[in-house]
């Protein structure tokens, strides 16, 4: 499959979630503020021109394509199931693009 930027923002953050559900929490320390400011995104209290320039292109992919997830989420105690969800939405959303 040729890789375009909305694979590589797919890739980055599947990267990135394996790495928590393995218990790596220096991964947890970078990814929570991407999934702060898409929360932010969908509940309206960010815009993009509020986002920090990190990582704001995956910020903007989390939003449109979890934003239930995101809506529910408690991101101060989230647990490898809720991350486990994320992997799964984040699996429907590749799906959905091939033809």
């Amino acid at each position: 499959m040729a890789h375009n930027p909305r694979n590589e923002r797919i890739d980055f953050l599947s990267f990135f979630l394996n790495n928590v559900k393995d218990g790596s929490s220096a991964y947890m320390d970078y990814l929570l503020p991407i999934l702060t400011e898409a929360k932010g995104l969908v509940e309206g209290s960010l815009n993009i021109y509020d986002l920090s320039s990190e990582s704001r292109d995956v910020k903007i992919l989390l939003q449109e394509i979890a934003p239930e997830w995101l809506t529910r989420v408690n991101l101060s105690c989230i647990n490898n199931e809720e991350i486990s969800e994320l992997q799964s939405i984040i699996k429907q959303s590749e799906e959905s693009l091939v033809f």
